[in-house]
């Protein structure tokens, strides 16, 4: 049977030309979008792809999106069982009835749900009751889950449509929901599904942790930890732990799994797995919403054993960071060290690691180290870059500034050149901006914008300047015009931090008609909270 022809099925008797859109209609399919998305090697090309139904889940502006795979995660823990149950009675029924008669209206009523994104909160529950209605797979029920999965564009559907495919079983729809779950925003779904179906489940979530680093990367990884195969606890231990929402989610789970303890007892390791253990003790060593330092039995023999290793290859800036907070670590004086002694962390043990930080941090090559990766010009190092000058001392204007030349309109070289502001250099930089920075785009009225998406990205830019301008009264003349465009910023934060930049040049400073636009300002302010603040310094 052709997928679409469930939707060609017993349409009662609308007339076709007056029948309105349905819901599903005139969009690109998620699936298509993610498979013409992957190399000859079935890897992502772009990772955190969007998804081609965002601007219907978050429309165009700049609200706060979740992360790809976050609200699941939250959703999972979060749920009113009343409610779910209610849902999930509904959803059956109506997965039993599309399974018998595939009636439009109510292929319509489901997948109207299914648009709200809420599938993990009730899920199981949907599934269970499923099982118990004695649902049929045939005629209809296995191809309505393969269009919903491979052919729908609403995430909510996709998932539902994987799930209900991990329940019916069919291997040869493997495959295609591998594809999905490249992606984090579906990889728990496909991983439930492929563990039902695959034939060697633990190879397959392997090759499909690799694929991914969000969200998606946690599930499979939590699901991995128990592996007897070597090759995955090796791999846990030198990269699976790694992800763009915090390693700190599974740096102690993973240096557990992979025995990290073991891997540096050796004399010589090689660099992938220093670099894993530096990382891994980083995430340790700082609070996170998982286990930690004090969780870890093994911490510090990690920790001793990494130094040992680190005495003569110490040649990164990620490494020279995570000595000087392994130095704050150790000198902690609100720590429990009395609770740690049992864990090794005796007064004479952290005084001897000390005595190894500080002789290494010591080391005259640390400034050459710095310079060659200014010279590199790694972007992903720029803010290493940053931290290590400051503690060297080591000014780093001239690359800043030239940076920022270069990459006129980043937010990031914006900060960096403003943190280092100085009066004799304000004038030039305030001429460049005002070059590149196209103020009457952002000075197009008060809103309630956060300012976090991509189109706010020049307004952000105005944000480094501000943040920085305050301490420069004496240029109130040259800077007033980022100021007003501040107050007529849709971005609430670019108005919040020009009325700090006027409170903090003070009234004397104010150019001619500034107590005028403040005023006006006010008055049609939409945030309470800066309205008055903007009322408190008109009376002041």
């Amino acid at each position: 049977m052709n997928i679409f022809s469930i939707f060609k099925k017993d349409q009662d008797s609308t007339d076709e030309h007056t029948s309105p859109v349905l819901p599903w209609e005139n969009r690109p399919s998620i699936f298509g979008v993610l498979k013409s998305n992957l190399d000859e090697n079935h890897d992502p090309i772009q990772q955190e792809m969007t998804l081609p139904d965002e601007d219907r889940m978050h429309g165009e502006g700049s609200q706060l999106q979740w992360a790809a795979g976050a609200r699941d995660g939250v959703l999972s823990y979060h749920t009113n069982d009343d409610n779910l149950n209610q849902k999930a009675t509904e959803m059956a029924w109506l997965v039993k009835a599309i399974a018998e008669n595939n009636h439009l209206k109510d292929l319509t009523l489901l997948y109207d749900i299914l648009m709200r994104d809420d599938v993990l909160h009730y899920l199981d529950a949907t599934i269970e009751k499923i099982l118990t209605l004695s649902v049929r797979v045939q005629p209809y029920l296995h191809n309505y889950a393969r269009w919903l999965a491979f052919e729908s564009p609403d995430r909510g559907a996709v998932k539902f449509g994987i799930a209900l495919l991990g329940l019916i079983g069919d291997k040869e729809d493997l495959e295609n929901i591998c594809v999905i779950g490249s992606h984090d925003e579906f990889t728990l779904f496909a991983e439930v599904a492929i563990v039902q179906m695959s034939d060697n489940p633990e190879g397959t979530l392997w090759r499909l942790a690799k694929k991914v680093h969000g969200w998606g990367r946690i599930h499979i990884v939590r699901r991995l930890l128990h592996t007897k195969d070597e090759g995955i606890k090796q791999w846990l231990m030198r990269e699976g732990f790694r992800n763009t929402v915090m390693n700190e989610y599974l740096a102690y789970q993973c240096a557990v799994a992979g025995n990290l303890r073991a891997e540096l007892m050796y004399k010589d390791i090689d660099d992938v797995t220093l670099h894993a253990a530096g990382d891994i003790i980083q995430a340790l060593i700082n609070p996170g919403p998982m286990e930690g330092i004090d969780d870890y039995d093994d911490g510090a023999v990690v920790i001793h054993q990494y130094l040992s290793h680190l005495t003569y290859r110490a040649n990164t800036l990620s490494q020279y960071l995570l000595l000087q907070d392994l130095s704050k670590f150790l000198q902690d004086e609100k720590a429990d060290w009395d609770a740690r002694k049992d864990y090794g962390w005796s007064e004479d043990f952290r005084a001897d690691l000390l005595i190894d930080i500080h002789t290494i941090l010591a080391k005259p090559h640390w400034k050459e180290v710095l310079h060659a990766a200014i010279n590199e010009g790694n972007p992903s190092q720029m803010w290493d870059i940053a931290k290590v000058a400051d503690f060297l001392q080591v000014d780093t204007w001239d690359w800043c500034w030239s940076r920022l030349q270069e990459f006129p309109t980043d937010e990031a070289s914006w900060y960096l050149v403003m943190k280092r502001m100085t009066a004799e250099r304000l004038p030039m930089v305030l001429t460049f901006a005002e070059q590149n920075i196209p103020l009457s785009q952002i000075a197009t009225g008060a809103s309630k914008e956060l300012g976090f998406h991509k189109n706010f990205l020049i307004h952000r830019c105005l944000d480094c300047i501000l943040l920085k301008l305050g301490d420069f009264p004496e240029y109130a003349q040259n800077g007033f015009e980022f100021v007003k465009t501040g107050l007529l910023s849709p971005v609430i934060r670019n108005r919040n931090n020009a009325v700090k930049v006027l409170e903090r040049w003070g009234k004397e400073n104010w150019l001619m008609g500034t107590k005028e636009i403040l005023s006006q300002a006010a008055y049609i302010e939409p945030n309470e909270d800066v309205g008055y603040k903007m009322l408190d310094l008109l009376e002041q």
